[in-house]
């Protein structure tokens, strides 16, 4: 199983200033993110709105798509 995660993290970093999964290992990462799990989404709100849609840019980009296979 393969997950592309590339995107929607490197969005997810870019929005929070900060390095996600930043106090877990590989394995305990890579449990937490076949598990489903994924790191949190809290925006502070602001009067432009596009927190929302940025947002599910992120989780578009965090879908696993378990038809692409390593080899």
């Amino acid at each position: 199983m393969f997950c592309y995660l590339s995107f929607g993290m490197l969005l997810w970093e870019l929005a929070f200033q900060k390095f996600p999964y930043k106090d877990m290992g590989i394995s305990e990462i890579q449990k937490h993110v076949l598990s489903g799990k994924r790191e949190i989404l809290n925006f502070p709100l602001s009067s432009y709105g596009v927190e929302k849609e940025y947002g599910n840019i992120i989780k578009a980009g965090m879908i696993c798509n378990f038809f692409l296979k390593k080899k």
